[in-house]
């Protein structure tokens, strides 16, 4: 059985790459391009994985990744940061409540 999983990211080629790939895997997926509207999906929204960008617009991931940490109802869900900058910037991605760190590439 596949997982529910948000996708945040607002570069559309990399977005359609993401889901293709979760998607040939049996997941089901469901996508936001800012942050405002991953926020309000994750009002009625419980997946099982959050992949995130830190730089997107309305509310950067990082705000994102802090509001998700102090959702109770999304203590389970698996957070992970989709970056080309955390390591440049020195980002502690866990001090944000992400699981795990995937640099992509620039």
């Amino acid at each position: 059985m596949g997982k529910q999983i948000l996708v945040i990211e607002d570069n559309p080629v990399v977005l359609k790459l993401v889901v293709e790939i979760l998607k040939k895997k049996g997941h089901s997926v469901r996508t936001a391009q800012d942050g405002l509207s991953a926020l309000n999906q994750l009002e009625e929204y419980l997946p099982d994985i959050i992949f995130i960008d830190l730089l997107i617009p309305k509310i950067d991931g990082e705000m994102v990744c802090r509001i998700i940490q102090n959702k109770v109802e999304l203590d389970s869900s698996y957070v992970v940061i989709l970056s080309g900058i955390v390591q440049e910037a020195g980002i502690d991605f866990e001090s944000l409540g992400a699981d795990a760190c995937i640099a992509k590439g620039k």
